[in-house]
């Protein structure tokens, strides 16, 4: 009796462990910022460190276990850590977190050393640098607002993660690419308060159901959802004379995110970018934000970015030429049409009248039309002569029968 305890506990023990093992890495692997309390085990996103909280820079290079990348260190980092990782980042990677590819080189040799989920051929990669997102897109900008700079003149940077196919994407495993859901987008505000202070994170944001679209070289990113978190004792949060933590912590709504479209020779984009984030835009408008110096970097296959992007292409035509659009432009098609022929039948008309043939005549003229002759009219002017001026009338001779005859036959007839 008791053996057959034991080795029922046994074969429980080891059918849970099995299922464990065999669950995907979605259900296995959980973010940080997907849950509040954070569950234990949590991972953070890429280029964070300090589970749970994620509130540090990780540097070294996106394409490290992310254990192995090593946290932001003041003294290692250069530049009193003003730039954020800087010199603990690896060559061929820049940004405050170090997830931003430089080179098609760079990929190429980081890729093949790394323990990815999504193995990916090396033989056609490249470091796209549009802003277009593929499958995870990192990227930087600088804040350029004069109403944020007057209340935090320091250095403020958002960075940047887009994750519309993170399935697809070739980052390791441990980076926690298989706990994010397609459509995901996270900004994290970095901030030093002047030149020889450290860059910090002040608080990160989240949105879901993000789409993309391009359009005559314009790149725009809806979401439907932002939710946000403030990083404890941060300047903004509780560390400083300003303490946003409520403000932070209840902004919602949508965001929106454009860019210039660019070509993928370029480093940076030249014209400013723009965010709008929920309530923020009652404050700074309808365009947001203007975000400055730009960079983006993904490692991914030219042949799937260039597939991609035809996608984005196609989907943008194919929304702006919807059937409610063609419906709208049908209507306004036959009005035009409808307006250009009462144009037409107006000057028909017009052509009817002055030839004698209005809509109620009956388009023949009668050969019986009365015709009017006058002759032999005479007409006398009175002469003055001062005071005795008078009007000598000279006798009219009397009418021709044929002016008689004529002028009988041009009276109406008696009723």
């Amino acid at each position: 009796m008791l053996t057959s305890r034991v080795s029922s506990a046994v074969v429980i023990f080891l059918f849970f462990s099995l299922s464990l093992i065999l669950l995907p890495s979605s259900q296995a692997q959980q973010l940080c910022a997907n849950s509040s309390p954070p569950p234990p085990g949590c991972v953070c996103y890429p280029g964070q460190t300090n589970a749970p909280d994620c509130n540090q820079l990780a540097c070294g290079n996106l394409y490290q276990n992310s254990s192995a990348r090593a946290p932001f260190d003041v003294s290692l980092a250069g530049s009193s850590g003003n730039a954020g990782c800087g010199q603990q980042c690896t060559g061929g990677f820049s940004g405050s977190n170090c997830n931003i590819c430089q080179s098609a080189d760079t990929c190429q040799n980081a890729i093949p050393a790394a323990p990815l989920g999504t193995p990916l051929p090396t033989r056609d990669v490249i470091c796209s640098s549009e802003p277009i997102a593929y499958t995870a897109n990192f990227g930087e900008c600088l804040i350029d607002n004069p109403t944020v700079k007057a209340l935090l003149p320091g250095k403020l940077l958002a960075s940047i993660q887009r994750y519309p196919d993170p399935s697809s994407a070739s980052l390791p495993t441990s980076s926690g690419i298989s706990a994010v859901t397609p459509g995901l987008t996270t900004v994290q505000l970095l901030y030093a308060a002047n030149a020889s202070a450290p860059l910090q994170q002040q608080f990160s944001c989240q949105a879901t159901n993000c789409t993309q679209s391009i359009e005559k070289d314009n790149y725009s990113m809806h979401c439907q959802t932002l939710k946000c978190q403030c990083s404890k004792g941060s300047f903004m949060c509780g560390g400083g004379p300003l303490d946003l933590t409520t403000t932070i912590n209840t902004l919602s709504g949508d965001v929106g995110f454009d860019c210039p479209s660019m070509s993928n020779t370029a480093t940076s984009i030249a014209s400013p970018c723009h965010i709008q984030m929920g309530l923020l835009k009652n404050i700074f408008g309808p365009q947001g934000f203007s975000l400055t110096n730009c960079q983006f970097g993904e490692c991914i296959s030219k042949t799937i970015a260039m597939s991609k992007r035809q996608e984005l292409i196609d989907g943008t035509t194919k929304k702006s030429t919807s059937p409610g659009v063609i419906a709208a432009l049908v209507v306004v098609l036959f009005f035009f049409l409808g307006l250009i022929a009462l144009v037409i039948w107006g000057f028909y008309l017009q052509h009817l009248a002055r030839r004698g043939k209005g809509a109620g005549d009956s388009g023949v003229i009668s050969a019986a039309a009365a015709q009017v002759e006058w002759s032999n009219l005479r007409y006398h002017l009175p002469l003055k002569s001062g005071a005795a001026s008078f009007l000598r009338r000279r006798r009219i001779p009397p009418r021709s029968p044929h002016l008689h005859a004529a002028a009988a036959a041009a009276s109406p007839p008696p009723l």
